[in-house]
């Protein structure tokens, strides 16, 4: 079966896992260099806040009767036992847009909603409250604000982490608005400012959520989600003459099977809107 799909892989880190479950550890930020006086300084990872991710397995199966197949002369089922293929990508895009949409009432490893006000990041006792979260309908200036923000994240030590978002990401209804942000010369009557800044991606599962939108920094090796796989998709075809379903019921059966979990990473390199509320001031 393939690779992660080229818009998974911009989404999500994919990582191999060996057992039925795995559990992870972040830093409350990545940190950046520093001028090495004395001793280094240790960024632990956050072991104590660590989150459990539990591989899951799907499939999906088809039967043909094989004399329905030998008599295909419209070739109506052979596409289709094909796209069985396609459905582990499917699968793939669905568990990570499942993510983006349920980002907003949904905790990650640090026990906030992914999409929150009040991120701690800092030494324990120490921490500061940084927020990726606002209700801004998508606009250049909603843009912008949520740009600024992204830039201004920080690291435990107070020095910014360079997050630069290179992503719009929108459900269906929102792909024109977005377009028109991204890509064209004027916006609303007034020169574009924001134009070339990102690139768009669509995800139809926000079609559930009309109004939602969001920044995210793809442009690192660590990415804001992550893809958990146990097994890649595999391809089975049970249409030998002396598989059991053939001999006796005269059934061929063609399937894909994998076991995989999606998961929240890196919440510091994405930026959410619901939508819903006032324009930034």
């Amino acid at each position: 079966m393939r690779e992660l799909n080229p818009v998974a892989g911009r989404l999500a880190m994919d990582i191999p896992s060996g057992s039925p479950e795995e559990v992870y550890a972040w830093l409350n930020a990545l940190p950046r260099m520093r001028k090495w006086v004395g001793d280094r300084v240790v960024h632990a990872l956050a072991a104590g806040k660590g989150f459990r991710v539990v591989n899951e397995p799907y499939e999906a199966t088809i039967g043909v009767d094989r004399r329905d197949l030998e008599y295909d002369r419209l070739g109506i089922y052979k596409p289709q036992i094909m796209e069985l293929a396609r459905s582990y990508d499917f699968h793939r895009m669905q568990m990570l847009g499942d993510l983006v949409v349920k980002a907003f009432d949904h905790t990650c490893w640090d026990g906030q909603y992914f999409f929150d006000t009040d991120h701690p990041v800092g030494r324990p006792g120490y921490e500061a409250s940084v927020s990726n979260r606002a209700a801004w309908p998508l606009s250049v200036d909603a843009f912008w604000a949520a740009r600024a923000a992204m830039r201004d994240f920080k690291d435990e030590e107070g020095q910014r982490l360079g997050v630069v978002p290179n992503t719009l990401v929108v459900g269906p209804k929102l792909e024109g608005k977005a377009l028109d942000i991204a890509k064209a010369e004027q916006y609303e009557g007034s020169t574009n400012t924001a134009k070339g800044l990102v690139e768009v991606l669509v995800l139809d599962d926000l079609a559930d959520m009309p109004t939602a939108w969001a920044l995210m920094d793809l442009s690192r090796e660590v990415k804001p989600l992550l893809i958990q796989t146990a097994k890649k998709g595999d391809f089975v075809a049970m249409d030998a003459d002396n598989d059991e379903a053939v001999f006796s019921k005269r059934q061929l059966r063609y399937g894909v099977d994998c076991e995989d979990a999606a998961a929240y990473a890196l919440w510091i390199l994405a930026f959410g809107s619901t939508g819903d509320g006032s324009a930034p001031t």
